[in-house]
């Protein structure tokens, strides 16, 4: 599988890559030491893998999986050609949490808002 998408989530505590097989994987960041370790360990662990689509293999020639990362919520929005929908995932539980069926073929997303406001933050 190769990446198709990809970014930070959740303040940068969080990273997420979306395959062309259609799983997304969720990483999360962490910054404590364990205890006793000698090697310097990567800061990002495995959280999730999300499968997206069931039908990947079925994709269109010059088609592929896009997607957009809400910065008001903790969502990935992935668009999926073959079924003509977008799904939403949820990255507090690692799960769909909603589809949009679409009339049309998806081809990008694109995110447009205004990201959450951060506690403690006084602009």
């Amino acid at each position: 599988a190769r990446p198709v998408g990809y970014g930070f989530v959740e303040h940068g505590e969080g990273f997420v890559v979306l395959d062309d097989s259609g799983h997304l994987t969720i990483l999360e960041h962490h910054d404590h030491e364990h205890e006793g370790e000698e090697e310097e360990e990567s800061p990002w662990e495995f959280g999730a893998k999300v499968h997206v689509s069931e039908e990947a293999e079925e994709m269109p020639e010059g088609s592929s999986f896009s997607m957009t990362i809400s910065h008001a919520q903790d969502v990935v929005y992935i668009s999926d050609p073959i079924a003509g929908h977008v799904v939403n995932v949820d990255l507090d539980s690692a799960e769909i949490s909603g589809e949009l069926e679409l009339d049309f073929t998806p081809d990008k997303l694109l995110w447009l808002g205004i990201g959450a406001e951060e506690d403690g933050h006084d602009h």
